[in-house]
């Protein structure tokens, strides 16, 4: 995704574009990381592994706004949108 950012660069040019990697270590990957495993996905595991890795990506968020001099409410991201 963060190969995107040089097409939005110019239409959001103060925009901080950022892919972190995740916190866990990703089996079958050397040297991967991950924010949860998707080892199954179904809804309950996805939203299981969302929630753990929640604290961690906020945690993340909320350093990189410090960084930045970006205070959180003038400061968004969207997510995916969930589907039906």
């Amino acid at each position: 995704m963060i190969a995107l950012a040089p097409a939005w660069q110019h239409a959001l040019p103060d925009a901080l574009f950022l892919t972190p990697n995740g916190s866990e270590r990703c089996a079958g990957v050397p040297g991967g990381y991950q924010w949860f495993g998707l080892y199954s996905l179904a809804h309950d595991a996805l939203s299981a592994g969302a929630r753990r890795a929640a604290p961690t990506l906020d945690a993340y968020i909320d350093e990189v706004l410090v960084e930045s001099g970006c205070a959180r409410r003038t400061c968004c991201w969207s997510p995916s949108p969930r589907a039906p």
